[in-house]
């Protein structure tokens, strides 16, 4: 069972890391950064905190929106809470809340 779900992930990470090649060669950026946060969510599912963390990052260095920084910082926010890392956590939120005041829309600053 656990030699399956390791070669699913193999698979599904191969296939996003080709989406990701052909995006970067042929598409923009938005097709790149989806395919990153594509990354980012696989890697939150299978438990890879620390990997997921990275990821997400990764999103808040390209070039992309404010909203999209703050979901990521969000999603941080989230993988402390469900793995128990407040540091993580209070600095994610700190991030997050810093995004919203200099610029965030009004749904993103309830969701905080």
């Amino acid at each position: 069972l656990l030699s399956t779900m390791r070669q699913a992930v193999a698979a599904e990470l191969a296939e996003i890391e080709e989406a990701k090649t052909y995006a970067v060669e042929n598409q923009g950026d938005m097709e790149v950064l989806d395919a990153v946060l594509r990354k980012a969510d696989l890697y939150a599912r299978i438990g890879d905190k620390d990997a997921a963390v990275a990821t997400h990052l990764e999103v808040c260095e390209m070039k992309s929106s404010t909203k999209r920084k703050i979901d990521s910082h969000m999603a941080n926010a989230r993988l402390g809470l469900f793995h128990g890392d407040r540091s993580l956590v209070k600095r994610s939120i700190a991030l997050a809340k810093e995004l919203i005041e200099n610029g965030g829309d009004w749904d993103h600053r309830n969701r905080l």
